[in-house]
């Protein structure tokens, strides 16, 4: 009963003599000069970037041209379904390169701003 009591106390004596402590971070434009720091770096190695993505979606493109009609082939498909694969995989592509060369320019992100 005694320590409760000792415990009351304390907790009271805290509570009323402390002071207020106001701190206060000085972090205004701190997301912006991040962003300019990151922008800097990435302006040097951004080509290389985008010539690597480049080769790299080209790339898959012909493994991914060349399973499709491979197995096109095996199955004996006639030429009209030959050519529709043709335009679905070319607009498929299309679309895609498309967002891989906007996507690096930032046009993507800026549209949506």
């Amino acid at each position: 009963m005694k320590s409760i009591r000792w415990y009351a106390m304390a907790t009271v004596m805290l509570l009323v003599f402390t002071t207020p402590a106001f701190a206060e971070l000085g972090s205004a434009g701190i997301m912006n000069d991040v962003l300019s720091r990151f922008h800097g770096a990435a302006s040097g190695w951004a080509s290389a970037l985008e010539d690597a993505a480049g080769r790299l979606f080209w790339s898959l493109v012909l493994i991914s041209m060349i399973w499709t009609f491979g197995l096109m082939a095996l199955r004996k498909a006639d030429l009209a379904e030959f050519f529709a694969e043709f335009v679905r995989f070319t607009v498929f592509t299309g679309f895609f390169w498309w967002l891989l060369t906007n996507a690096v320019s930032g046009a993507i992100l800026a549209a949506r701003s």
